[in-house]
Order: structure tokens, then sequence, then C-alpha cells
């Protein structure tokens, strides 16, 4: 027997035994990164070693039929190589898809861990601030009665020593609130409900008490609405209060002098906006990045001069992103911010009969 056909033989074997092996590695991918983006490619691999096979199974047919030489031995020197070639691959690629799998599994574990341990900590939220909201509550009815005279009159440092417990557990029962909300907000429990709203009916309901809290503060205090803006909307009137209360307290809150503004106004055709500026002590660089995340506050040290939970500016960019909206800030530390608020515009059928407004103006299938 010729030298040649015997290397081409070796070669043949030697082959065949790293096709198999190649198969095996492959069949055992394949089901792995079925649906992936790894699928085609592994495929093609598959396919080439169809190929190869098939190039083993012609260098054996040319054994067969007496074919020797160098051009024999090629053959099987090209195909053994291609094999080892592809086994090679499919070894680094095993080893590597199996890398990834493993990680993409410690990945979706830990996803689904946090998202636990996020609903776990939404419903001890919920339940301790429904259980702490009562007790707050007989504590603000209890001092009421005493400085309503009901036990009988009180002297008027006694009024005061009440106020200042109505005061404290007002606040209190405020910041028990923002827990809960944020809690409502986390557990997807809270739905956007749009219905007519007069923007007047808006400013009337809060204008008053936003008043009240500047004053205490002797600021000026301004609530406006440009006269292009169309007087109904359709809208979630009980969030938007809740995101322009959550703004203007907060302008008020941080402002020791000047002034705090209020603007509803038209952005364009399909856009309008809430914007509350403010005089105060501004936001450093540093602290815009993360000013609407739960719990953050600007100044975070243990001596702020300012309370509260730093849960306001979070639940008023979760509202507003559930309206479908967006809200931004512009601020330099020293001189005050401008909070700004951008929704989607929506008319009542009303209003665009009563002024002929076109449908450009109708945004979401609302007419």
């Amino acid at each position: 027997m010729n030298v040649d056909v015997i290397l081409t033989a070796i070669l043949i074997l030697l082959g065949l035994g790293v096709m198999v092996l190649s198969v095996q590695r492959t069949r055992a991918i394949l089901p792995l990164v079925l649906n992936s983006r790894y699928q085609r490619g592994w495929q093609i691999l598959f396919v080439l070693i169809i190929f190869f096979a098939l190039g083993y199974l012609a260098s054996f047919v040319m054994v067969v039929s007496g074919v020797t030489g160098i051009m024999l031995t090629l053959t099987g020197v090209i195909f053994f190589s291609g094999a080892l070639f592809v086994f090679v691959v499919v070894r680094i690629g095993y080893l590597t898809i199996g890398e990834l799998l493993k990680t993409q599994k410690s990945l979706t574990l830990a996803r689904d861990e946090a998202i636990e341990a996020s609903r776990l900590k939404s419903e001890l939220l919920a339940r301790v601030s429904h259980e702490l909201r009562t007790p707050l509550h007989a504590i603000l009815g209890y001092a009421e009665i005493l400085a309503n005279g009901v036990h009988g009159s009180l002297t008027e440092k006694q009024l005061g020593a009440i106020g200042r417990i109505v005061a404290n557990a007002g606040e209190l029962t405020g910041q028990i609130n923002n827990l809960l909300r944020q809690a409502q907000i986390a557990g997807g429990e809270v739905v956007i409900q749009k219905e007519p709203m007069v923007l007047t009916d808006l400013v009337g309901s809060l204008e008053p008490g936003l008043h009240s809290l500047a004053n205490e503060k002797e600021l000026a205090f301004c609530f406006t609405i440009d006269d292009d803006v169309p007087t109904v909307l359709l809208a979630d009137i009980q969030r938007l209060k809740e995101v322009v209360t959550i703004l203007a307290e907060n302008a008020i809150k941080f402002t020791e002098r000047g002034e705090v503004k209020v603007r509803i106004f038209q952005l364009n055709s399909t856009c309008f906006g809430i914007e509350v500026t403010d005089t105060g002590i501004g936001i450093s660089d540093s602290a815009l990045a993360e000013i609407f995340e739960p719990f953050h506050q600007a100044d975070g040290s243990s001596t702020r001069r300012f309370g509260g939970t730093g849960l306001g500016l979070a639940i008023a960019k979760q509202i507003t992103n559930l309206m479908g909206g967006i809200i931004y800030v512009d601020s330099q530390e020293g001189q005050g911010s401008c909070f700004t608020v951008l929704l989607p515009l929506q008319l009542h059928k009303d209003y665009l009969e009563a002024n002929n407004t076109p449908a450009y103006h109708v945004v979401n299938g609302a007419s």
C-alpha cells in the first residue's frame, strides 16, 4: 500500500474523530442558544461540519477508486486542517457560550431578586405608612379638640404648644403620605384617569393654600395661565395637582426671600407645560444628576436646615412619566431653580366644537 494512501487514511480517521467531537459539542450548544443572537452562528458552524464530513467521504471515494499521489494526500490534509479549525472554533465557542449563559443566568437571578426585594420594600412601606397614619390622625384630632376649647379655655402659651403639635403632626402625616404614595407607584397601583379639566378650577383649588404657605415666609407668589392655553384639557386632575403641589411647596420651602411663580403655558400644538420658578437656594451641579432619585436630597447632611424624606421630586417625576410627560430642572446654586413639566396636549371635544379647533390639536385618539 502506498505511503500517500496510508497517510490519507490516518488523516481521515483523525478527522472523523475531530468531526465527531465537534458534532457533539455543537449539538450540546444548539438547544442553549435557541432563539438567541448566537443561534445563526452555530447553525453555520454545523453546516461547515457537514461540509468537511462530505470532504472526508470524497477522500474515501478517491482511495477506493485507486487515486494516489500528492493530490490524494493534499485532499486529506486540507480537510483535516479544516476539521481541526472547526473543532477549535467550536471548543472556544462552547466555553465562551457556557460562560455567557452562566453570567446571563446569574444576572436574571439577581434581577428577579431585586424585583422581589423592591416589591417587599414597597409592601412594607405601604403597611407601615397605613399603620402610622391612624394614631397620627388621632393625635391631630385630639389636639384640635383641645385647641377649640371643648375641655375648657386654654392660655395663649397652651394654645401655642398645641399649635406646634398640630403643625409637626401634620408635617409627619405628609411625609408618611409620600412614603405610601411612593409604595403605590412602585407597586403599579397608580392608574392615570383622564377627564375634562378646567384650568381655572385647577388654579382655584391650589392657589389659596400655596399662597398661604408663601405668606408665612413673606414670599411673593403668583399662579398664572398664558392666554393661548386652552381652557379645557383632558387630564388626570388629581395627579396633576399632586405634581404642581410638590413642585410649588418645594420651591416655597427652599426659598428664604424673593418669589415663587407657577405658570401654565402651551409649548406647541401637541404639548403644554407647567413651570415652577423660585429665587431660592438653587441646586449644585453635582446634585442635579440625582435630584429626581427616591430618598435623595441636595443637602443630605445630618445638619441640613430643611426636613423631608427626599421623595417629593421622585414622586413628581414618576407621576409625570405615567401621564406621558417629562420633567426637568434648570438651576444655579444661590440664585434659584426652574422646574418644568411637559405633558401631551389633549383637548376635550366640547372645547374643540366651541372653538372650531383643528384636529391636529388632539393627541392619542382623544376627540
